[in-house]
């Protein structure tokens, strides 16, 4: 429906949120460079940011929550977040200021989803938000408190507006108790305030003042006016409360009366105990501002043994007496020592009186420290320290920690025992700690000068590199203190020290400050250790130049390889590299050292270094060069040696020396378990070598081995090890996310083997299981090590392709876009920047196959820049592979000019003589992958004939059945262009076309071509072949064979063409439109079991190739009068190809119909267009920005004729249809013949007529039956009963070439007039049926039902015909909804955007006034409220903008139906929003519509609109479509696709809007309770 007063933005924003799948659970560090942005996207984002930067009240409240919910999902960290939230902030108290708590709660609900890491939409009540389980740590904790505040502020005003419904109902008073609890101390609202630290918490406590004395006022007032025992023991909880806070902000408080009542109310125990602890102990810390002034307190909460008394009170006059005291004794300029002695004593006397102390220490401290100093009280000093940090550290007091330092610092030197002198160091080093932990970055500079300063011979050790770590990580200007000539330290101690703290500079500093320890690396220079240097490499993602570092040992030219492999590894490749690492570690190599087994590990991380880059040639020729050398290795390494040459191998495609290195590597694995010298080996690392058996069986397509061999890992996997069970928990964290990761490798491999074998549901079930794994484990990747996570990035992606390499397969376009965007945002991470480029070029091509070709465009301009660095054939070849792809896009149907692929396969030539090369990058894998991406996206003669591709074929099933076919589309282009029949073919036999004119110049050649064409595709149609092949290539298939068939049916006769193959072909055309239902739920669901079973393949194919679609088993199930009817357009030809089954009928009628028959060169591209064209012109037309400049009379006019225009526009394209391409077989759409066959007396009169313009046929001659059906069902009167004689001219034309007469134009004319007695005869024989349109992709936008031999017809649509199959089996008494005593008969949502009035008023009351309805009017639902709606009904009617999705996920949806009403299908639905059936093209993938998700989960009918529509219009047709259909009362209802029959001339404008509704599903009838 048009939306009228939010412009059109609310929707668009809406439209973006329900796009933006869940983020991954880590995402690439550079992620902020987004690819998947386009002009549109970036426009909606723009009008978000304007929304929520104005901070505009007069902003419709949704559009203001959509605009931050949109911002949400696209902010990159949490940074941006934090920007984004403060914003929201200040919105909510603008609200707040101007008495809106229902928009507060709408934006507070918001609010908290993104603070608990959700970000879902959903409506919270009060007590829902007062108890909302924020993320406090990784969130600062004044958002937090802040979030709380304003809930319990929300709350105020809300219920300040509802007193008297509290008065009237007592129920609605917890809320009161609700936010009550929220005050007590264990309360998430109280924690937030004690996180908040000591600068916050006393204006908290005092706004905490403020909201209680607000309650206090609310309740006593509801007291007042209805006394009741619950309002008296909540207002004693209030009064607790305030009491307790006035004494935290250094009030008395004195009502002893209130602490009486309450201490026997047991409602109140909580209440009571704070009460209790709160005023038995209390702290101060307050905020310094230098080392000598004296700050003011800060009192804060903290907690308590006993209440306070009178004599408590005495207590504290003589306590602030004696400071006052004391502070005046310390202002004298002579302080008697037995004063300061005095003053000590009393300090230590309060000792564990923290509120007491701290406030001494406040007043007394700075002048106290200065006399002890001057008196030098070395055991004073010494004393003072301990008390100061012990108070500090127990009640984080920066205050008395950075006293605590400086007294330690004054004893320092004076100490004389080593062992104290070291724990006093230890105790200053964790006092700069926890200062600058607090924030206090300035102080703990000062402080830490000061501290090194003094510090003759530094102790380097864990407290110091934390120290220094941390101080570094707040400022990086710091590092001149440690670094550099700022400091006393030598060369050698700095060098020293940046060794130390490197690891605790890798914990401590985000990704983004990667470049600090490079910055202190230049303080240093030259005095840098090689093994720092390399540390550094190992630890942070940077660049260490070390080109010009001369290394004199082996040792330290293997160390010097290892960096410079790090160094490739993040991209920075340099002419000459490859050979220097080559030459450094066979350095290394001819030459035993003495710490032979850490240089080992070095040896194996820079190998497997290469190997990450992408430079498997090297790693596998310096691995042979150990045997060569002849250097023995540690065990370990020996192993870890063998798996890596294994994977080299693979990747090289070299398999012959695979079994001989894996024989060796079990054998050093059996070893390692034998060793005493060795720990035993991990269940992880032992299974490596199962993995490198399955990869070699994967390489080598032995599926017998690798069934065996993926049966005998699965038992493995099943032990306690690998399933992480409760008998786990002494394994280290290490081994158990290895573990973990083994689990998920395992399940990819799982996937593989049954995504080859064409067990499809299982294939989905184990990507997704897989996903779970890995995912679960970067959630929690804090504490795991970097090479763990790289590991596990690179497992995500390989999972993510899987997953959408599985769905695109199988035609599940929705699933199949998510995993592809999902591919997308994880971006670079884990990857080298060479492997990167290349894995990107790939995901460019499959962008393309998915018709995003603004994002592939992007993806290959960002990464062919990046490739400029680099230059290597395998990344010339991919670049080159995905730029065909995008070009094949620009061109019609092929790729006509086919440069950027004949470059492809030259640099392919240079590769292959090069492939050995060792510094050459990538290998024959990445080259495949781009062969195989390119052969999905489209069809091209270079690779068909190329022949790398021929050699690929012979091992790989899916290349030779790409080839094939396409080689046999090429030729099957040519010979059709020279000898297609310029008329439709039909047939009924057995051959299922026929030829419609002799073609007398084929030679014999090109039909022993055709007959071969034909035997290959009749093979392709093997389950074992049809599998391999995704939904458009067995569409490809059946257009081909359906093509071959009928340019044959034009040389041979029926008999030479022999087998039947209607039913076969009925069953390749559903494939392609099937399979995505068929497998819809066993690939979408999560497996059952931990661990899936590998059983024996069972082939899906099988079952759909041998019994999917019987023509005869489907006409047992259609009821009288049914028709079916498929339209596709055929790829090849570009004809519309019409397959039709009815009872009367022994086999299918096919027909081939040219659309060059609507004009000279028309082609259905054309058709599309010009009513695509309609469509958008139709929708900017009722755009906002459009609509609100028809002010006058003449304004109105203009735009009513624009509309009326455009109406008569899509009424003349449908009627162009009608009458130019259907014509006379405007009778395929009949159903007379579908009751049953013609009458003998019309086929009698119609034969006789026959024999009477042509003379020349026999006089017992007959008319052919499937001729005679056709013309029994032409209707040929228009609707004011005008005789269209040209349509029987056409359909005479049609049938002559069928019966072998040649007809003259003259006796066309003349039976064609001598036919209309007959038809005036048989007239009222025409009976109403129903007809089932089963639609391809591009046919499904196109409203057939409104061309005019179909508009006054039940017409509903079906997907497939095994869906119709499906639904006749499931719903046998489908004329009636089945009653369900559990189902409402009716749920609605009206209006649930607030911008639809005119549709709320005229259906609010109406569905309202309804007995057995119940639904949403004028808000927005909830996704449990909708879920429950929709599965708890009979029938579901939708009100709103689009259909209903934006509310609701699908995967609720199908939780919903899985566990609240288990065996529950979706009802029917009336979705009536605009385009709510619209459908969106995805490249090579399905067609995407939401219908087809009602569909899939049940529902058996489903009306929805293909295009926007406007709002009178769609409500004039709903009102009378709920009349004509029974849901209001009606004495003679229709079915449902005559209701929306009927229901289409109550629209103003009759097509434009009239023709948008459609029917998917059954024709049902609602049987009124």
């Amino acid at each position: 429906m048009a939306t009228r007063s939010t412009d059109g933005w609310a929707e668009q924003f809406s439209s973006y949120i329900n796009r933006h799948e869940s983020p991954l659970s880590v995402l690439s560090p550079n992620k902020a460079t987004s690819l998947c942005s386009n002009g549109k996207l970036q426009s909606v984002l723009a009008k978000a940011k304007e929304v929520i930067n104005s901070l505009d009240l007069n902003h419709e409240p949704r559009l203001v929550t959509l605009a931050f919910h949109l911002i949400y999902t696209r902010a990159n960290d949490t940074r941006e977040s934090l920007d984004i939230i403060r914003k929201h902030m200040a919105y909510i108290v603008k609200l707040a200021t101007n008495q809106k708590p229902d928009c507060s709660r709408q934006e507070l609900s918001l609010l908290a989803g993104v603070l608990c890491d959700s970000k879902k939409l959903d409506t919270l009540k009060w007590p829902q938000l007062l108890h909302c389980h924020l993320n406090r740590k990784k969130f600062p904790p004044s958002i937090v408190a802040s979030f709380y505040f304003f809930v319990v502020q929300g709350v105020l005003q809300d219920v300040s507006t509802l007193l008297h419904v509290l008065v009237l109902d007592s129920s609605k008073q917890s809320i009161l108790w609700d936010v009550a609890r929220s005050f007590l101390s264990a309360s998430r609202f109280s924690l937030a305030i004690v996180d908040a630290g000591p600068a916050l918490q006393a204006k908290y406590l005092k706004n905490k003042l403020k909201m209680l004395l607000g309650f206090i006022k609310i309740t006593l007032f509801l007291l007042s006016k209805k006394p009741c025992e619950n309002l008296t023991t909540l207002a004693l909880a209030w009064e607790l409360k305030l009491l307790e806070t006035e004494y935290l902000l250094g009030q008395t408080p004195s009502n002893d009366e209130t602490i009486q009542k309450s201490a026997s109310n047991s409602t109140l125990k909580e209440f009571v105990e704070d009460y209790q602890n709160t005023l038995g102990i209390a702290h101060a810390v307050s905020k310094s501002q230098s080392l000598t002034t004296t700050a003011t307190s800060a009192p804060l909460l903290l907690p308590p043994k006993k209440l306070k008394t009178p004599q408590k009170d005495s207590q504290d006059t003589e306590i602030n007496l004696k400071i006052n005291k004391y502070s005046e004794l310390l202002r004298q300029e002579h302080l008697e020592l037995d004063s300061t002695l005095e003053i000590i004593s009393f300090l230590k006397f309060y000792k564990k009186d923290g509120f007491t102390l701290g406030k001494m220490l406040h007043a007394l401290l700075p002048d106290l420290v200065l006399i002890l100093k001057k008196q030098n009280l070395e055991a004073q000093i010494l004393q003072l320290s301990r008390l100061c940090f012990e108070f500090g550290n127990s009640h984080t007091s920066h205050f008395s920690l950075q006293y605590s330092a400086i007294l330690d610092m004054s004893s320092c030197l004076t100490i004389q025992s080593p062992r104290d002198l070291k724990r006093t160091r230890k105790r200053i080093e964790f006092s700069l700690w926890k200062i600058i932990k607090s924030d206090y970055t300035e102080l703990c500079k000062k402080l830490t000068v000061a501290y090194f300063e003094s510090v003759h011979e530094l102790d380097i050790d864990s407290s110091v590199c934390r120290l220094v770590s941390e101080l570094i990580s707040k400022d990086l200007e710091l590092v001149f203190l440690f670094f550099g000539a700022s400091l006393r330290f030598s060369p050698q101690e700095q060098s020293d020290l940046f060794d130390q703290i490197l690891p605790s500079l890798a914990e401590t500093l985000s990704e983004e400050q990667h470049h600090i320890p490079k910055k202190i690396y230049t303080q240093i220079g030259t005095n840098c250790s090689l093994s720092s240097i390399l540390k550094m490499a190992m630890l942070f993602k940077m660049h260490v130049d070390v080109a010009d570092i001369e290394v004199s040992t082996t040792t330290e030219s293997l160390m010097v390889a290892t960096i410079e492999t790090y160094n490739l590894v993040r991209g920075y490749f340099r002419k000459g590299l490859l050979k220097k690492i080559y030459c450094l570690v066979s350095a290394w190599l001819e030459e035993e050292t003495s710490d032979a087994k850490s240089e080992e590990a070095l040896f194996t991380q820079a190998l497997n270094n290469l190997f990450e880059a992408g430079f498997y040639s090297m790693s596998r020729e310096i691995i042979e060069n150990v045997s060569k050398t002849g250097r023995t290795f540690d065990l370990s390494s020996r192993y870890d040696l063998d798996l890596l040459h294994c994977q080299c191998m693979v990747k090289m495609k070299q398999l012959d020396q695979i079994p001989f290195l894996l024989t060796e590597a079990g054998a050093t694995l059996k070893k390692l378990n034998q060793s005493q010298d060795h720990p035993p080996v991990s269940a992880s690392d032992a299974i490596r070598w199962k993995f490198q058996q399955i990869e070699y069986f994967f390489a080598t397509n032995d599926t017998q081995k690798l069934e065996t061999k993926l049966i005998e890992v699965n038992g493995i996997m099943r032990k306690n090890e690998f399933l992480l069970d409760s008998s786990c928990s002494s394994m280290s964290l290490e081994d158990r996310l290895n573990s973990i990761l083994a689990l998920a490798q395992y399940l990819l491999y799982a996937s593989n083997y049954h995504f080859d074998t064409g067990s499809f549901g299982n294939a989905g079930s184990n990507v997704q299981f897989s996903l779970k794994l890995v995912r679960s484990l970067l959630r929690r990747s804090d504490d795991a090590p970097q090479s763990t996570i790289s590991r596990s990035l690179n497992m995500m992606r390989a999972a993510l392709r899987l997953a959408f390499k599985v769905y695109s397969h199988v035609g599940l376009s929705r699933e199949a876009l998510k995993y592809l965007k999902d591919l997308q945002k994880l971006g670079e991470s884990g990857l080298s920047p060479i492997k990167s480029i290349c894995d990107h070029f790939h995901l460019s091509t499959s962008f393309v196959y998915a018709g995003q070709n603004g994002i592939a465009n992007a993806i290959h301009d960002h990464h062919s820049a990046m490739k400029k660095q680099f230059d290597f054939l395998a990344l010339d070849f991919c670049q080159n592979m995905s730029l065909a792809a995008l070009e094949s896009k620009k061109i019609e149907k092929t790729l006509e000019d086919e440069l950027a692929l004949q470059v492809a396969f030259e640099i392919l030539s240079s590769y292959i003589s090069a492939s050995s090369n060792p510094n050459q990058a990538l290998s024959p894998v990445e080259v495949n992958d781009a062969i195989l991406c390119l052969s999905l996206c489209c069809s091209s003669k270079t690779i068909g004939e190329s022949s790398y591709v021929s050699e690929m074929a012979k091992v790989n099933k899916k290349v030779m059945l790409y080839k094939a076919v396409n080689v046999l589309r090429y030729e099957m282009e040519t010979i059709t262009v020279t000898h297609k029949a310029k008329i439709v073919t039909l047939s009924n036999s057995g051959c299922p076309v026929l030829p419609s004119a002799p073609i007398q110049t084929t030679n014999s050649a090109t039909i022993n071509w055709l007959i071969e064409c034909k035997d290959c595709l009749l093979k392709m149609t093997r389950a074992d072949y049809i599998s391999c092949l995704d939904t458009r290539q067995k569409q490809e298939v059946y257009h081909l064979l359906r093509l071959c068939l009928m340019t044959l049916s034009c040389t041979l006769s029926e008999n030479q063409l022999a087998s039947d193959t209607s039913d076969l072909l009925l069953t390749l055309e559903d494939l392609s439109r099937d399979s995505p239902y068929h497998l819809h739920h066993e690939v979408s669901g999560p497996t059952e079991n931990d661990v899936p079973e590998i059983s024996p393949s069972v082939n899906e194919s099988t079952l759909l190739i041998q019994g999917s679609v019987s023509t005869e088993h489907l006409k047992t199930l259609l009821p009288k009068g049914w028709t079916i009817i498929s339209l596709d357009i055929c790829s090849i030809s570009g004809d519309l190809l019409v397959t039709k089954i009815h009872l009367g009928q022994a086999k299918p009628i096919l027909v081939n119909i040219p659309f060059s028959r609507v004009s000279f060169g028309c082609s259905f591209e054309d058709v599309s267009q010009k009513l695509k064209n309609i469509i958008e012109q139709s929708n900017k037309s009722t755009k906002f920005d459009v609509t609100s400049l028809v002010k006058t009379k003449e304004d109105r006019k203009n735009w009513w004729r624009l509309r009326f225009s455009l109406d008569l526009e899509l009424h003349d394209l449908l009627e162009g249809l009608d009458e130019r391409l259907f014509g006379g077989l405007q009778s395929v759409f009949g159903t007379n013949a579908s009751y049953s066959s013609a009458p003998r007396a019309f086929e009698r009169d119609m034969s006789f007529m026959w024999r009477d313009i042509f003379k020349s046929l026999p006089t017992d001659w007959t008319i052919d039956r499937t001729v005679l059906d056709l013309f029994y069902d032409l209707n040929p009167f228009d609707p004011q009963g005008f005789y269209k004689e040209k349509l029987l001219e056409d359909l005479i034309e049609f049938t002559c070439p069928r019966m072998n007469i040649m007809a003259t134009p003259d006796q066309v004319s003349n039976l064609a007039h001598n036919l209309e007695p007959l038809y005036q005869k048989n007239r009222n024989t025409d009976r109403k049926g129903h007809t089932v349109l089963i639609l391809g992709d591009q046919c499904s936008q196109i409203p057939w039902e409104s061309m005019s031999c179909l508009r006054g017809k039940s017409v509903s649509r079906m997907p497939s015909y095994n869906m119709v199959q499906d639904m006749l089996e499931k719903h046998h008494q489908f004329l009636k909804i089945d009653e369900d005593e559990q189902s409402s008969s009716i749920s609605y949502v009206v209006n649930p955007g607030m911008d639809l009035k005119r549709t709320e008023s005229m259906f609010g009351p109406l569905f309202s006034s309804m007995k057995h309805a119940s639904g949403i009017c004028g808000r927005v639902p909830t996704e449990n409220e909708l879920r429950s709606l929709i599965i708890s009904s009979k029938v579901y009617v939708f009100m709103g903008h689009g259909g209903g999705e934006q509310y609701m996920r699908l995967s609720s949806l199908t939780k919903g139906l899985e566990t609240e009403r288990q065996g529950t299908t979706l009802p029917p639905a009336l979705l009536m929003g605009c385009s709510s059936c619209a459908f969106e093209s995805n490249g090579r993938l399905p067609t995407l519509s939401n219908v087809f998700e009602w569909l899939v989960r049940g529902s058996p009918a489903v009306v929805a609109n293909l295009w926007d529509v406007t709002d009178k219009d769609i409500d004039s047709f709903t009102m009378e479509l709920l009349q004509n259909w029974g849901l209001l009362h009606n004495e003679e209802p229709m079915n449902l696709s005559d209701a929306v029959k009927e229901s289409r001339n109550e629209c103003v404008l009759k097509y434009l809007n009239g023709a948008a509704p459609v029917v998917y599903g059954l024709p049902l009838y609602f049987d009124q309770i």
